[in-house]
């Protein structure tokens, strides 16, 4: 917070600190197949109880909440009661809970704009010039095409030489996946907000796994089968096909698809360089990143081996990895004759 007052003082055009009401509406119900239920419960009211508690979190508070960089969760909490149909004051309870120890929100040093966007990749204070800029880029471009152009796309990860630049495709992945889990809730809920939030969020964390993501991951031009713009590829085709206009292939598919996920993880059990104490230290405060420096690239190649290759396979590979995090976290967290280890870095 020894940060917070010095903004004040700088000569920059001072703006709201949040983006308002058209960034956090009423959450929209998604009734296609594949989506998250909403449980019983949820009502216009909580609706609009949960676009409240998430516009005066956007307006109050900033995405870390101390020096080191830790996340504001304010608003998983809030998403997770919504669906679970929880009523009004519990969401307020919600709020409270988390709102209690929160880092206030403060103006940039300055503000970015496309050509200083950059210039302060990984600089904490930033964060809310960020928010404000891809709020910008999602009103004038839409927000897919925000989220392509400012993680997925070449110039958004590698200089124009082809070496790592910006690397926005790692910065989206580290912090704990946390950039990535606070998007997935705008893709869950439509709430624009948190695509701005999410986008500003890997914008002021560093890069970790650059062995995950060489420069050659983004090879456009090779096309090559675990490039991103190849991955990105099929699954628009996939999303494309389970649209609710049109929710049935548009050809026959059969299950071609590569190794189950299970099957994945019982390989990389039996892999020695991935046993316990080979990727890191067993005591090392960032075991997350550290094994990804050490092994991402084995990693990589692992994760090539899970494919979806036609329409009809993705409620099976949903499930397939919904039984692996069910499985990880449960058995992860298992010590005999001790309590239950809830681990999220599991």
């Amino acid at each position: 917070m020894s940060t917070t007052a010095q903004y004040h003082t700088q000569s920059v055009p001072l703006k709201s600190l949040g983006l308002g009401y058209s960034f956090f509406p009423s959450p929209e119900r998604n009734n296609h197949k594949l989506a998250p239920k909403l449980w019983p419960g949820v009502s216009a009211e909580s609706e609009s109880e949960l676009a409240t508690l998430l516009r005066l979190n956007n307006e109050n508070h900033h995405i870390y909440f101390n020096d080191r960089g830790f996340h504001n969760h304010l608003t998983h909490h809030l998403f997770a009661a919504y669906a679970m149909g929880c009523p009004d004051e519990v969401l307020h309870a919600a709020y409270k809970l988390h709102a209690d120890y929160q880092r206030p929100a403060f103006q940039s040093p300055d503000e970015i704009t496309e050509r200083s966007w950059p210039e302060h990749l990984g600089d904490k204070d930033y964060y809310n010039a960020y928010m404000h800029f891809y709020a910008s880029q999602i009103d004038a471009h839409g927000p897919g095409k925000a989220l392509e152009k400012y993680v997925f796309s070449r110039e958004a990860n590698l200089t124009a030489e082809g070496k790592q630049g910006p690397q926005m495709l790692d910065r989206f992945m580290s912090g704990l996946l946390h950039p990535m889990i606070h998007t997935g809730h705008w893709a869950e809920f439509h709430v624009p907000g948190m695509l701005a939030e999410g986008l500003a969020m890997a914008s002021t964390t560093a890069p970790n796994s650059p062995h995950l993501f060489p420069p050659d991951f983004f090879d456009y031009d090779t096309q090559q089968s675990d490039s991103v713009q190849f991955m990105l590829d099929q699954a628009v085709t996939t999303i494309r096909r389970l649209s609710l206009n049109n929710p049935r292939p548009t050809s026959p598919s059969c299950h071609a698809g590569g190794a189950h996920a299970l099957d994945i993880l019982h390989r990389m059990l039996q892999d020695p360089a991935l046993a316990a104490g080979e990727t890191c230290q067993p005591d090392s405060e960032d075991m997350f990143s550290k094994t990804m420096n050490s092994v991402g690239d084995r990693i990589r190649k692992y994760a090539k081996m899970w494919q979806v290759d036609s329409d009809r396979e993705v409620p099976e590979k949903l499930e397939e990895v919904s039984w692996l995090a069910t499985l990880v976290y449960g058995l992860g967290g298992f010590r005999k004759g001790k309590p239950f280890r809830s681990d999220f870095f599991l």
